[in-house]
């Protein structure tokens, strides 16, 4: 059983569009006792809830978050239908349900994300690499709670606090020693490592005596997805490029997977309209795509034959961490995609049979 504070990275990022509001309802409902997010500034100066310094990752758009107005970035799509947040929009969804770390990826928005903070002030920490920003946060406000972020083994810990006046240090997990958490809290500060995903890992951490663990899984102790409150999510690849005209397997999966009470994305309900008559727009759908996967818990492939864009995405749903499954019946598969399915199914009603047991 965790003991100590579990905080969601980005929300729970490992199921939901990284840094949106879905993210910190799903972490809710996860029973995270803090939702973290990252801060940036839209250019008509609103705090915004993005991670990277351009949209172009985490978005169907482009460029600097910093070059585009509120009204803007609310028109892109953060996968799944979900916009990028405010900072007040989710001080709203986490108020008196959990607490928030926010970390400011950017100096010079102090003063307005303390003024978004008020309904939440004692329940927050304020975040950031920026070890100077923090000191002008104490400086605004004594009483808000501050952790620096290092993404290194120091040689002295305590004086990297005591300089920016803060009262936690946020480590990467690879770097975290006892002897680092035991000088931390001789000088009574606190030691919350980022970003564990492994159980294994975890529980070392914990050992060592660590307050809290930032994790894209706020369920790690659990590793249950179903208390999401909501249903599983599956992928469903297959190819498109020269099957344009034969996706009827779509409707006979999605009704299988449906009848199991599970989710589906289908990326085909978007990309028909594309394919074959235009190509243009494919690298944005590619894009999309990858997005969605990280929303699910679940990738299932149809291969009829051999495809490098579902491979790829095979690939990208392995490294996610997600459970992969395809569907063929190539006598002769490719031993790089049998590597990196979790199931292979030759029929129907094998993967069938399967699913109704896995729920």
């Amino acid at each position: 059983m965790l003991k100590v504070l579990c905080i969601a990275h980005r929300g729970a990022s490992a199921y939901e569009p990284e840094n949106t509001l879905a993210a910190v309802e799903a972490a809710i409902a996860l029973k995270a006792d803090m939702v973290e997010v990252d801060l940036r500034l839209s250019k008509d100066g609103f705090p915004v809830v993005v991670h990277d310094r351009t949209v172009d990752r985490t978005t169907d758009g482009s460029g600097p978050v910093g070059n585009l107005t509120l009204d803007q970035l609310k028109k892109l799509d953060a996968g799944g239908g979900a916009r990028i947040p405010t900072l007040e929009e989710v001080v709203s969804a986490v108020k008196d349900k959990a607490g928030l770390v926010v970390e400011l990826k950017e100096k010079g928005l102090e003063k307005k994300v303390l003024e978004s903070l008020k309904p939440l002030r004692s329940r927050v920490m304020v975040t950031s690499f920026f070890h100077t920003a923090l000191k002008k946060v104490k400086e605004l406000d004594p009483q808000v709670e501050t952790g620096i972020i290092i993404k290194s083994e120091p040689l002295q810990i305590s004086q990297l606090i005591l300089q920016a006046k803060a009262n936690a240090v946020f480590p990467d997990y690879r770097y975290v020693t006892a002897t680092m958490v035991k000088e931390a809290h001789r000088n009574g500060f606190a030691i919350i490592p980022w970003t564990v995903d492994e159980i294994g890992e975890a529980q070392r951490l914990v050992r060592m005596g660590v307050d809290g663990i930032v994790t894209n899984r706020p369920n790690l102790f659990s590793a249950d997805p179903s208390k999401l409150h909501r249903a599983w999510r599956v992928f469903l690849a297959g190819p498109i490029q020269g099957m344009e005209a034969d996706q009827g397997y779509r409707e006979t999966l999605k009704r299988i997977l449906r009848e199991k009470s599970f989710e589906v994305v289908d990326p085909w309900e978007r990309e028909k309209f594309y394919y074959p008559q235009s190509q243009e727009g494919v690298k944005g759908l590619i894009r999309r795509d990858l997005m969605d996967i990280d929303r699910c818990e679940f990738f299932l492939a149809f291969l009829p034959r051999l495809s490098m864009g579902v491979a790829m995405e095979l690939f990208h749903a392995k490294k996610k961490g997600k459970e992969t499954f395809v569907l063929t019946s190539l006598k002769e598969l490719s031993p790089w995609v049998a590597a990196h399915a979790d199931r292979v199914f030759r029929t129907f009603d094998e993967l069938e049979t399967y699913l109704a047991e896995l729920r």
